[in-house]
């Protein structure tokens, strides 16, 4: 086990690092050319340092970036692309796949055969620990918090619950408030006594290891767009844990960006998760060795307005936002995160924060996967239609 394992580990980052080359390679081809995030000796210089950091090849990457057409006629405002990270790779992809990348690389150095995570009911960080400990043949442990203030069935055994079970994990509900870190640390040392070798994932792997990932999506993003020839003037996120909004933050600020970078919160005030992104940004820029001043609080865009009723609680304009993306697009949100963040984008073109002037980049998160547990959100008129 242990043997495959290190092959698995040498082959991946071998395919890591010959790509790496080729990425590089590209990024010198492209220097006159990098709609608007133009300081290329920046981004080459990122690449090199992440390129020092061992990471697993689980993602489909790069993932694809679309102009929404039909979306941006529909609104008669900006420029609308997607950058659709929920395309990520198997399991039902995501965000989380980038950033699982890194920590399991380190997890299997580490010679775990036991992941330990956790994240609320619907998790979709869970559901992706649970697929990837699948594939790579590790035991996979997931503390689901129940965050809802109104639960049902439905809610605690479809969606990603029901794929947590089909992936082979071990699930343990537990009630909302639960010291989620301290329930982890006694579940590593039984299993410890158990003669097993546990490795602690945090929720949503957002810390400066798996950050890593989104400090490379805005590398990839960048040569996306200099492809294309675009200048992006705004990009949005949903965010939560922090990883990928501190990610994107630290890499788009160390190339050059000139875009503003906006998180729409899925759960904390503006306050608490302006200070989340900014210290976990710190932390990353502190693991690649870049300087910390170059980053400010103020720096961090964050807005608090399509929350809801709490975190997993979808309001109103959440609900209209996935179904105007599922009729305009045929492509599905989750009303977790990206739905909110998709809301908030849909608001800042109606008061006009977003004209026909800007080019907007939606990053898609993932989750879509969670949408049966949400069934009860969403009203639709089944009648059937008489002939």
């Amino acid at each position: 086990m242990l043997f495959t394992k290190s092959v698995l580990i040498l082959t991946c980052m071998s395919m890591f690092q010959s790509a790496a080359l080729l990425g590089q390679e590209s990024t010198r081809k492209q220097a006159n050319h990098m709609g608007g995030l133009n300081n290329t000796h920046s981004l080459i210089d990122l690449n090199r340092r992440l390129h020092k950091v061992k990471k697993l090849d689980l993602a489909n990457l790069p993932t694809p970036f679309m102009y929404l057409a039909n979306l941006s006629r529909h609104l008669q405002g900006p420029k609308i692309y997607l950058k659709s990270d929920n395309l990520s790779g198997h399991g039902g992809g995501g965000n989380k796949l980038r950033k699982l990348s890194y920590v399991l690389a380190e997890a299997l150095q580490k010679n775990a055969t036991d992941i330990i995570t956790t994240g609320a009911t619907q998790s979709n960080h869970c559901r992706m620990s649970a697929s990837m400990c699948a594939k790579l043949g590790l035991k996979c442990h997931l503390i689901l918090e129940n965050r809802r203030s109104n639960y049902n069935s439905t809610h605690l055994n479809s969606g990603n619950v029901f794929l947590d079970h089909l992936f082979g994990a071990n699930v343990h509900h537990v009630k909302q408030g639960t010291d989620t870190v301290k329930t982890m640390q006694a579940l590593a040392s039984d299993l410890k006594q158990a003669g097993r070798t546990p490795y602690i994932i945090p929720g949503g792997a957002s810390n400066a290891l798996g950050a890593l990932g989104y400090v490379e999506a805005a590398s990839e993003l960048t040569q996306q767009m200099n492809q294309e020839n675009i200048q992006a003037t705004h990009i949005i996120t949903a965010t939560g844990s922090a990883g990928t909004q501190a990610g994107l933050a630290v890499g788009l600020q160390t190339i050059g960006s000139r875009a503003k970078l906006i998180g729409v919160s899925t759960r904390l005030d503006k306050m608490q998760q302006v200070q989340k992104v900014y210290t976990l940004a710190q932390n990353i820029l502190k693991r690649l060795e870049l300087p910390t001043h170059t980053l400010s609080n103020k720096d961090i865009l964050v807005s608090d307005h399509f929350i809801g009723r709490g975190y997993g609680e979808p309001g109103s304009d959440c609900i209209e936002a996935i179904k105007m993306m599922a009729h305009q697009e045929g492509i599905l949100l989750d009303p977790v995160y990206s739905g909110k963040a998709f809301a908030g984008l849909l608001s800042m073109v109606k008061n006009r924060e977003l004209t026909q002037n800007d080019v907007v980049i939606f990053i898609h998160t993932g989750g879509e996967d969670s949408l049966p547990a949400y069934e009860d959100y969403f009203q639709f008129n089944h009648q059937a239609n008489k002939s």
